[in-house]
């Protein structure tokens, strides 16, 4: 036996069910806004602008009211948005088999092509150490800046200073990490020049050595450019936002720009031995040389690849 006048009242009970949801998702608003601030107060600023933060559930803001340049007197005072400190790219990482981004290391491995590049120019290398005080962190103080004018004082005093150089960052604090080539800098000078630029007073300058096996034992050889290399590759592995830089002069001044410009024409990169050819001659006749090279003489190229590979096995930027 049907009964015809349950089945409108099941609707209506529905349809006004369905109308009590809608009200109620309509002031969710407030509740959402509750919710987000019980999590921000659960989880400090530090970590909700830190790549952690996104596990908690809120999403992190690259330009947050400490990165800022106005965003405090102790934090960002003196301080611009650091680009610097951020992947502004927005590709997603390239990943191997094993998981690992391909991006780091390919930036590894150009790490290495240019450090060794510089180093084939020649010059004694030892490695210095810029740290950041306390007083220099209150401040605000930009360390790349103060690193500039360290360099200008530097050259004046002591003539030639080419370096290579990793930045480190801990916590608030930055210090720079270099491999240079130039002349003897006593470590006390260095130091009273740092703390008067940067008032950090902390600086460290040593030779260059590695560890190297011989049979059962590992024996510590001087000034050996590989240990330069792995100990600027420590830091900039550390983190994916580290960053390298040389100087304009490390191997000659335009050397990088010159070699892709070579790679479009020719097919491939010039040889790390050419390139050290290269540098020291005098401006005039590289620019002419270069000039030759990109444009003329293209059997010279497929020769200093092949000499190349035999005396490395390294080959491009």
């Amino acid at each position: 036996m049907s009964h015809p006048s349950i089945t409108p009242i099941k609707q209506s009970n529905r349809a006004q069910d369905g109308c009590q949801r809608r009200e109620q998702k309509t002031p969710s608003t407030p509740r959402a806004k509750d919710s987000v601030n019980d999590e921000l107060e659960r989880t400090g600023e530090d970590l909700a602008v830190s790549d952690i933060g996104q596990g908690a559930g809120v999403k992190p803001c690259p330009l947050s009211v400490t990165n800022l340049a106005g965003g405090g007197a102790a934090a960002g005072a003196g301080r611009g948005a650091s680009l610097d400190t951020y992947v502004i790219s927005r590709r997603s990482p390239t990943l191997d088999r094993a998981g690992k981004n391909l991006d780091d290391n390919r930036r590894i491995r150009r790490f290495y092509q240019r450090y060794f590049t510089g180093v084939g120019v020649g010059g004694r290398l030892r490695i210095l150490t810029l740290t950041s005080s306390d007083e220099a962190v209150i401040e605000g103080y930009d360390i790349h800046r103060h690193f500039a004018a360290l360099v200008k004082r530097l050259r004046r005093r002591w003539g030639v200073f080419q370096y290579i150089g990793v930045r480190e960052v801990k916590g608030d604090r930055e210090h720079l990490h270099l491999v240079f080539r130039g002349s003897y800098m006593a470590q006390v000078q260095l130091s009273a020049m740092w703390a008067n630029i940067h008032k950090s007073p902390v600086v460290d300058i040593r030779h260059i050595y590695s560890w190297v096996r011989r049979g059962r034992h590992k024996v510590k050889v001087w000034n050996n450019p590989r240990g330069g290399a792995c100990y600027l590759a420590k830091y900039l592995a550390k983190e994916t936002l580290s960053r390298y830089w040389a100087s304009y002069d490390w191997v000659f001044r335009g050397w990088v720009g010159w070699s892709r410009r070579v790679k479009r024409a020719v097919g491939h990169y010039p040889s790390r031995a050419l390139l050290r050819s290269l540098a020291v001659l005098d401006k005039v006749k590289r620019r002419l040389a270069m000039d030759f090279l990109e444009y003329q003489y293209r059997p010279l190229w497929e020769w200093s690849l092949a000499n190349d590979k035999m005396s490395s096995g390294v080959d491009g930027l």
